[in-house]
C-alpha cells in the first residue's frame, strides 16, 4: 500500500493486519506504512476521526491517541495558529468523548493536550478554561485530574519541544506557578465531594505532581495531609500515598527553612514505625515504608545530627528496615541515609550524636555481615543457574561494604573490625567443638574485613594481629581461601608496618597458586601484586626465591593474573639498589626476550601475534614500573635495559609488525620507555625515530603517530638543545607528510582512529613547534584534515580536531596560549588571521550545521568556543556574513526569514558591543531551538552529510 493512500479505512485495515497473526514480512510492511502515516499531514484528521467514533476497536483508538500525541510533540509546525486553536478545542472534545474508554487512551490524550499547552503560546488561561470544560461534569473530573497530573511531568521533560529557553521559562510560570494555588484549592474542594472515594488515588497523584509549586505550610495545615497518611492503610491508595509523603518530606530538605512543616510531618511519620513489624510478610508494603523512612532520614539527617535524642526513633526505624532479610533490594533504600548521617556525625561538633547513635551503628555492623552471607548450600551453583541474580548479589555486597565503611567512621575501625573477627573466632570454636558450621558464616565476616580495610589504621595493633594468628586455622574451602587471600591483599600497607607477619601471609598467598580454583589463583595474583608493591623494601632479598616462582607459575596463570604477578615482581626490582637493578631486570626480562626472539622466527598467525603482544606487555610492565632517576654521571639501569631490548622489538616489528596487536604493544613499549627514561635514551633517539617512521610508512597504524607525540614531549623542553629540537621537528614533518599522503588515498570515514591519533600528535606539534608548523607547507593541509575530523561520526576524533583548531587559532591573538612560548611573531599572527578570513566561512558553516545536525552533545561547548575564537579574529561584517550564508543552507521551510533576521540582528548587536559570551549563547540557543523543532526521526530532513558534499583531501607535498 503506497503512502498516498492514507485514508481512515486503509489505516484501520493496516492496524488490523498489525494485530493479526500474519507473517513477519507483512507486519513489517504494515509497520512501515503506519510510521509514514504518523508523519503525514493527513494523520491529524484521520486520528480525530478514529477517536471520535465509539465503534472503533480499542487498539486502533490507542494507536490514534499515541499518534496525536506524537504529532503535537513533533509536527505542530504543520498547523497554523488558527488551526492550533481548533486542535485545542477538538482535543478537549476528544477527551470528553473518550472519558470512559481505556485508561491509556485518556492518558495519551491528556499528555497530548499538555504538550499543546506548552507550545501554543497564545493560549492563555489554560487551566481555568479546562477546569470549566472538564470540571463541571463528574464524569470528566478524572480526565481533568489526569491532565493536571501529567502537565508538570511533561513540563519537566519538555526540552524536546521546539520552544526557546526563554519561552519555556515564561510558559512554566504561566502554567504552573500562577496556577498552583488554584489547583490546590480544586483538590481540597474535591475532597469534600461524594466522588472523592472514586478519585482519591488520582487526587494524590495529581497533588504529588504539583507539590513543588504549592506552599508546604498550606499543605500541612490542610485536611489533605491526614487524608494522605490515612491512605497508607488502603491497599488501593497505598503506593500513591507513599509517593506523596516522600515528595512532601523531600521538599523539606532545607531544614532551617522548613521547621514548621517538619514539626507537623515528624509525629505522623514516626507513628508509622509499628507498621515495619506488622508488614514483614508483605514485601510491597515493607518496601513502601522503607522508602518513606529512608526519605525522612535523608532529608532530616542534619536535624538528627543536631538533636540525636529527639530523632533517635527515626534512626532506629531505619535500622529496623535495614535488618529486613527477605529482600535486599528493599534494604538498599537505606544505604544513602547511613552515608549522609555518617558525614555529619563524624564532625567534632556532633560528638553527642556520634555517642548517642554509636550503638545503632554497631548493631548495623552485625546486620550487614549477616546480609553478606551467600545463599545456603555447598554446591558449585548457589543461585540455581541465575547468573543475573548472582551478579546482582555480588554488586550488592560491595554496596554493603560501603555501609560498613560508614560504620567504621562512626564507631572506629577497630571496634567494627573486632565484631567481624569475633564472628570468625566463634565459628572456628564451634567447628573445633564438632559443630556443623556452614562456610557462608565464616566467609561473610571475612568479606567484611576486606571491605573495611581502607578505614583501618596502618598502625592498628589490636585486631589484625589476632587475625594473623588464626590464619592457618581457617577451613580449607575455596570460598574461604578466596576471601582470606583478598583480605590479605587489602592489608598490605599494614603489613609493611608489621613485617613480622609478612612471611606468614606470603606463604598463605603463594600456596593459593596451587589451588585448583581459578578464582583463588586470580585472588592470589592480585594479593601478591599488592604485597610486592607495598612491601617491596622488605622483599629485596627475596629475588632469588621469586625468580623460580615466577617462571614456574607463568604457564599456569590466566593473562590478567600473569600481569598482576609481573607488576608485583617489577616493584620488587624497583626496590633493588641501583647498582644491581639492571641485573635484576635482566634476570626477569631476558627469558621474556628469548621467547620473543624465538617467536619472531615463526610464521605469523593471529594466535602467535596475540602471544607476542602479551609477552611484550610483560616488558612494558617492567619498564613502566622501574622508572628510576639515576644520579648525574650514573647510568640509568632501566635505560640500559631498554637499549638492550630495542633490537628485539625492532625485529618483531619487522617480521610481524603488520599485526595491530604486535604493532600497538611494540609502540607502547617505546612510549613507556620514553616516559620512564626520557633524556637517558638520547643516544638511541635516532634509532627510535627511524623505527617509528619506517613502521608508520609500512603500516599506517596510528599508534606510531601517538608515540611520535611522546617524542615531542620528551625532547622539546626548554633544556633540550636546539640541534635535538631541529631533529625532532624534522622527524615530525616526516610523520605528518606520510599521514597526509595516506589520507589523500583513503575514505576518511574508514579511519577515524588514525585521524584521532594524528590530531593527538598535532596537539603536541602546536604546543612545541607552532611557529615552524604555521610557517610550513603542512599548515593548510592540517586545517583541511581538521575539518574532515569534525565531520566524522566518532566523538574522540571530532573533539581532537576541534581542540587542534582551538590551539591553532589561539596564535592569532596577541598572547601565546601556553607558557612554552613567550610571544607570538607578527608574521605568524597574520597567517592565522588570514586563515580565519579565508576559511572562516567554511569552518563556521560546518560548526553551526554540525551543532544542529550531527555533533555529539558533549562536543557542543568546544565547538561553540572554537566558533567564538574564530569570530574574534575577523571584523563584524565578515562574521555576520558567515551566519547569513550558513542560514541559507538550511532546508527550505524549516526556518522563516523573520527567524533568520532575528538571529542576525542579535548577533550584530552582540558583535557591536564585543559581547562574545552573548554571541556564543545566541548560536547555542538557535541551534538547540532549530534542532528541537526540525531534527527528529520523523522530519525526514537531511543531515549535513546528506546535503553537503563530503570534504575531500588532497596533498601535493
Amino acid at each position: 500500500m503506497s503512502n498516498n493512500e492514507f485514508t481512515e479505512q486503509n489505516v484501520l485495515q493496516v492496524l488490523d493486519t498489525m494485530y493479526s497473526n500474519g507473517n513477519d514480512s507483512i507486519k513489517k510492511e504494515a509497520n512501515n506504512f503506519l510510521e509514514s502515516f504518523q508523519k503525514s499531514p493527513e494523520a491529524w484528521s484521520i486520528t480525530h476521526a478514529i477517536l471520535s467514533q465509539s465503534e472503533i476497536p480499542v487498539q486502533a483508538k490507542i494507536f490514534g491517541a499515541q499518534t496525536l500525541r506524537a504529532k503535537i510533540v513533533y509536527d505542530l509546525y504543520q498547523l497554523s495558529s488558527d488551526q492550533q486553536n481548533d486542535l485545542k478545542n477538538s482535543l478537549v472534545q476528544l477527551i470528553i468523548t473518550n472519558r470512559a474508554s481505556h485508561k491509556i487512551i485518556n492518558t495519551q490524550l491528556c499528555v497530548a493536550l499538555a504538550n499543546l499547552a506548552l507550545q501554543f503560546l497564545s493560549w492563555k488561561g489554560v487551566i481555568p478554561e479546562l477546569v470549566n470544560s472538564l470540571g463541571s461534569n463528574p464524569e470528566t473530573i478524572s480526565s481533568l485530574l489526569e491532565f493536571l497530573k501529567v502537565l508538570p511531568e511533561e513540563l519537566s521533560s519538555s526540552r524536546k519541544l521546539p520552544i526557546s529557553d526563554e519561552e519555556y521559562r515564561v510558559r512554566t510560570i504561566e502554567l504552573l506557578s500562577e496556577n498552583a494555588e488554584h489547583v490546590f484549592e480544586l483538590l481540597l474542594n474535591l475532597i469534600n465531594t461524594p466522588q472523592f472515594p472514586t478519585y482519591k488515588s488520582l487526587i494524590f497523584q495529581c497533588f504529588n505532581s504539583w507539590l513543588r509549586e504549592i506552599d508546604s505550610v498550606k499543605v500541612v495545615n490542610s485536611p489533605l495531609l491526614n487524608l494522605i497518611f490515612q491512605a497508607l492503610f488502603d491497599v488501593d491508595t497505598f503506593e500513591s500515598a507513599v509517593e506523596c509523603i516522600c515528595s512532601m518530606i523531600r521538599e523539606t530538605r532545607d531544614v532551617d527553612e522548613s521547621m514548621p512543616v517538619i514539626q507537623a510531618l515528624y509525629p505522623l511519620v514516626i507513628s508509622l514505625r509499628p507498621k515495619i513489624t506488622e508488614c514483614k510478610d508483605d514485601p510491597d508494603a515493607y518496601s513502601g515504608y522503607t522508602r518513606l523512612f529512608a526519605e525522612a532520614g535523608e532529608s532530616w539527617h542534619m536535624l538528627i545530627a543536631r538533636a540525636p535524642k529527639d530523632f533517635r526513633g527515626l534512626v532506629e526505624a531505619i535500622a529496623e528496615c535495614t535488618a529486613f532479610d527477605e529482600d535486599l533490594d528493599v534494604v538498599q533504600y537505606t544505604f544513602h541515609f547511613w552515608y549522609l548521617l555518617k558525614q555529619m556525625i563524624v564532625m567534632d561538633r556532633y560528638n553527642e550524636a556520634r555517642n548517642e547513635l554509636g550503638d545503632i551503628y554497631l548493631t548495623l555492623v552485625h546486620v550487614i555481615i549477616d546480609h553478606l552471607q551467600y545463599p545456603a548450600g555447598d554446591g558449585a551453583d548457589l543461585f540455581d543457574g541465575d547468573r543475573e541474580e548472582e551478579d546482582k548479589f555480588k554488586d550488592f555486597r560491595h554496596e554493603m561494604g560501603d555501609v560498613l565503611k560508614d560504620c567504621c567512621s562512626v564507631i572506629g575501625a577497630s571496634r567494627a573490625l573486632g565484631s567481624a573477627l569475633t564472628k570468625v573466632i566463634e565459628k572456628l570454636n564451634a567447628l573445633n567443638n564438632g559443630a556443623q558450621v556452614p562456610w557462608q558464616q565464616i566467609e561473610a565476616p571475612l568479606f567484611s574485613m576486606r571491605a573495611m580495610a581502607r578505614e583501618v589504621d596502618i598502625y592498628e595493633d589490636e585486631i589484625l594481629p589476632q587475625f594473623m594468628k588464626i590464619l592457618e586455622k581457617l577451613p580449607e574451602h575455596e570460598k574461604i581461601r578466596y576471601a582470606t587471600t583478598l583480605v590479605l591483599g587489602r592489608y598490605t600497607e599494614w603489613t609493611a608496618k608489621h613485617p613480622e607477619y609478612l612471611e606468614l601471609q606470603l606463604n598463605y598467598i603463594t600456596n593459593g597458586f596451587t589451588n585448583p580454583s581459578k578464582a583463588v589463583i586470580s585472588a592470589a595474583a592480585q594479593a601478591l601484586k599488592h604485597f610486592c608493591q607495598d612491601c617491596s623494601q622488605h622483599l629485596t632479598n627475596f629475588v632469588d626465591q621469586l625468580y623460580p616462582f615466577y617462571e614456574n607459575v607463568a604457564g599456569t596463570l590466566d593473562l590478567r593474573s600473569y600481569y598482576e604477578v609481573t607488576d608485583g615482581i617489577a616493584h620488587v626490582v624497583r626496590a633493588q639498589p641501583l647498582d644491581v637493578m639492571l641485573q635484576a631486570l635482566q634476570y626477569f626480562g631476558n627469558p621474556i626476550c628469548t621467547r620473543l626472539l624465538e617467536k619472531a622466527q615463526l610464521p605469523g598467525n593471529d594466535q602467535l601475534h596475540r602471544d607476542i603482544a602479551d609477552e611484550i606487555e610483560l616488558l612494558n610492565i617492567f619498564v613502566e614500573t622501574v622508572d628510576v632517576e639515576a644520579p648525574i654521571g650514573t647510568k640509568n639501569p632501566t635505560a640500559q635495559f631498554v637499549i638492550e631490548v630495542l633490537p628485539v622489538i625492532s625485529q618483531l616489528l619487522d617480521k610481524h609488525g603488520f599485526s595491530s596487536y604486535v604493532a600497538e604493544r611494540g609502540a607502547k613499549f617505546i612510549r613507556f620507555s620514553l616516559f620512564s627514561c626520557g633524556s637517558d635514551l638520547l643516544d638511541v633517539l635516532p634509532t627510535i625515530a627511524e623505527l617509528l617512521a619506517s613502521q608508520f610508512q609500512k603500516t599506517h597504524f596510528g599508534c606510531y603517530l601517538y608515540v611520535t607525540g611522546t617524542v615531542f614531549r620528551e625532547f622539546s623542553r626548554e633544556d633540550t638543545s636546539e640541534n635535538i629540537k631541529a631533529s625532532v621537528w624534522a622527524f615530525g614533518q616526516e610523520q605528518i607528510t606520510t599521514f597526509f599522503k595516506y589520507l589523500a588515498t583513503i575514505n576518511p570515514a574508514n579511519a577515524p582512529d588514525l585521524i584521532e591519533d594524528f590530531f593527538r600528535l598535532m596537539g603536541d606539534v602546536v604546543m612545541y613547534f607552532p611557529f615552524q608548523l604555521i610557517a610550513s607547507d603542512l599548515f593548510l593541509p592540517s586545517f583541511d584534515a581538521a575539518l574532515i575530523a569534525i565531520n566524522l561520526n566518532e566523538y574522540d576524533t571530532i573533539i581532537t580536531g576541534i581542540q587542534y583548531l582551538q590551539d591553532l587559532f589561539a596564535y592569532g591573538s596577541k598572547y601565546p596560549p601556553s607558557s612554552v612560548h613567550k610571544s607570538i611573531p607578527d608574521n605568524i599572527r597574520s597567517i592565522i588571521v588570514r586563515l580565519a578570513n579565508e576559511k572562516g566561512q567554511q569552518l563556521a558553516t560546518q560548526l553551526i550545521l554540525g551543532l544542529i545536525f550531527s555533533l555529539p552533545k558533549d562536543t557542543r561547548s568546544d565547538a561553540l568556543s572554537l566558533f567564538l575564537e574564530v569570530t574574534q579574529l575577523v571584523d563584524q561584517n565578515t562574521a555576520i556574513t558567515w551566519i547569513t550564508n550558513t542560514l541559507q543552507q538550511l532546508p527550505v521551510g524549516t526556518v522563516t526569514d523573520e527567524e533568520k533576521a532575528k538571529l542576525v540582528s542579535k548577533m550584530s548587536t552582540a558583535l557591536n558591543s564585543g559581547d562574545y559570551k552573548r554571541i556564543k549563547s545566541q548560536i547555542s540557543d538557535f541551534t538547540v531551538w532549530y534542532s528541537r523543532r526540525n531534527v527528529t526521526p520523523r522530519s525526514g530532513i537531511a543531515t549535513p552529510r546528506e546535503t553537503q558534499s563530503s570534504h575531500g583531501f588532497s596533498f601535493n607535498g
